[in-house]
């Protein structure tokens, strides 16, 4: 096997990049976010048709501020670590950028940083309910996120900030708090359908229908519209290329551009960065079964927020 779809976490992409070349393989990737894979750690045999943590954070801290003007300051949780501080960096600077083209004033208060591996965040729930902000980004994920929305709740968080942005957690959270999610959370989001923003993709509907009918899960996660691209970006490059040779598809897939369930896509030949539309979804309760779902959602160019391309140079902003 040597055209590999893999490397969904940042952690398993940058292990097996390094490692392409001596395999003769090519892997193209979901979902990880880290920047360096694309910069400094550019490798020729590894593409990511994903958007990486600038496109994201910078992305969705633009459009909430577009959206929600009201919002003047804003408060971010991350954790702790790299990965937490690009996030809070990019994400400030996402807020600036919209802010600046307004011609408003908006501030991003210091993040505040959280650890992974605790169940209480007591402490970091009392700093946010102190800071003067009226909106919050989340960028804890997964559990760690729910548990602090959940004990949040309790003292009331989700009545203090206007909207809350999410760092991709999405349908978890809803399908964790149903009723008791906040009403106004906004995530970044891979793909949004059965809203108006999804019926605008003719691949949409196929790739939702074929979805439940294996699964029989009416709310797919959003990652499965990246995965599907991942594979209609190989089969698009086999195609052109006219065999599977490693090489041979590689240079097929550089500079290509197809269509897919979030309408059309293109892979930069300069770094092997995936650029198309992203959504910031608004998830929570409604009344068709199972009792949450996406109810509302923004796209995005990404190109309109992508950084240039620098391969082998770290990303420099």
């Amino acid at each position: 096997v040597n055209l590999l779809i893999g490397g969904s976490q940042s952690p398993m992409a940058l292990a097996t990049a390094p490692i392409l070349p001596e395999l003769k393989a090519m892997m193209v990737a979901p979902c990880p976010t880290v920047m360096s894979l694309t910069h400094e750690n550019f490798q020729r045999n590894f593409f990511r048709l994903s958007w990486n943590a600038y496109i994201a954070f910078a992305g969705i801290g633009n459009m909430l501020t577009e959206r929600f003007a009201e919002v003047k300051t804003w408060s971010c949780i991350v954790p702790d670590s790299e990965n937490g501080r690009d996030m809070a960096r990019f994400f400030t600077l996402g807020v600036q950028r919209a802010a600046a083209k307004a011609g408003r004033q908006v501030k991003v208060l210091e993040p505040v940083f959280a650890s992974l591996n605790k169940a209480d965040y007591k402490v970091e729930i009392n700093s946010l309910m102190n800071a003067p902000s009226q909106g919050l980004f989340v960028g804890l994920t997964a559990a760690p996120c729910i548990s602090l929305l959940q004990q949040g709740r309790s003292v009331g968080m989700d009545k203090k900030f206007k909207v809350i942005g999410d760092a991709g957690t999405e349908l978890m959270i809803a399908k964790a708090m149903q009723k008791s999610t906040p009403a106004n959370l906004w995530s970044i989001s891979y793909w949004v359908p059965g809203t108006e923003a999804g019926k605008r993709n003719p691949l949409s509907a196929p790739l939702y229908d074929g979805y439940v009918k294996l699964t029989g899960d009416k709310n797919p996660p959003s990652i499965v519209q990246s995965s599907h691209r991942c594979a209609l970006g190989l089969f698009h490059a086999i195609q052109k290329a006219g065999n599977t040779q490693t090489d041979a598809v590689i240079a097929a897939l550089e500079g290509l551009t197809f269509v897919t369930a979030v309408g059309s896509y293109h892979v930069r030949k300069e770094d092997h960065q995936g650029l198309g539309t992203a959504y910031i979804a608004k998830v929570g309760a409604r009344d068709a079964d199972p009792g949450y779902g996406i109810v509302d959602a923004m796209a995005y160019n990404e190109a309109d927020v992508a950084e240039p391309p620098t391969p082998g140079k770290a990303i420099s902003l």
